[in-house]
């Protein structure tokens, strides 16, 4: 059964994977701008942004075994690192 930690340690790393992706994002406009070949840089947005699409399913399972998330809820997101839910928040 997941607990309070493991639910912080999916948005910790959240919030790192989405940095990551913002960084990444900046550097394909950086070489974009530059002229350089952007192939390599859009393959490996493309990887990160699954991986926090994975990251985000893990947070939601999670949730749900905390009770804080039902299946089709559009309300749980993270705002300022912590997850909010329509039946509360931690």
């Amino acid at each position: 059964m997941a607990d309070k930690q493991d639910l912080d340690k999916a948005e910790q790393d959240i919030i790192a994977c989405q940095g990551r992706v913002d960084q990444q994002k900046q550097m394909l406009e950086t070489l974009r701008r530059d002229g350089h070949d952007t192939a390599s840089a859009k393959e490996l947005l493309q990887a990160l942004e699954h991986s926090l699409a994975g990251m985000k399913q893990h947070r939601n399972i999670i949730l749900e075994e905390l009770g804080l998330y039902e299946p089709g809820e559009s309300g749980t997101h993270l705002e300022a690192g912590r997850t909010l839910s329509k039946k509360g928040a931690l």
